[in-house]
């Protein structure tokens, strides 16, 4: 199974049920869904599941949706409790407001 490091960044700050929280420490994450971008130089959306279990973000799933593209692209980051939800066409809408924590990170598959 593919991995990712997440490395959280400050960027706009970090949130948890919408109050600000102190940045994360670095955790690995079991990627289960990638969406490469349009232009193929970096991934659109990752999705995938904490399984660190020395991480306060354990057992929580991930949603990474690129912020800019480049050699090292920063990644918005949403968590939530739960699988986030897909629609039929395979698309995840971060609108809906059902993440329990967002921020930014830069990300290395592995």
């Amino acid at each position: 199974m593919k991995t990712a490091n997440i490395s959280p960044i400050y960027g706009y700050g970090w949130t948890k049920n919408k109050a600000a929280i102190d940045l994360p420490s670095p955790f690995n994450v079991e990627v289960l869904r990638v969406v490469p971008s349009d232009t193929g130089r970096s991934n659109a959306i990752i999705v995938g599941h904490v399984a660190e279990s020395s991480h306060s973000f354990c057992g929580m799933w991930l949603l990474l949706s690129i912020r800019n593209s480049g050699p090292d692209p920063y990644y918005n980051v949403f968590l939530y409790e739960a699988e986030p939800p897909f629609t039929q066409s395979g698309r995840v809408s971060v609108l809906d407001g059902h993440y329990e924590i967002s921020g930014y990170a830069i990300v290395a598959l592995g």
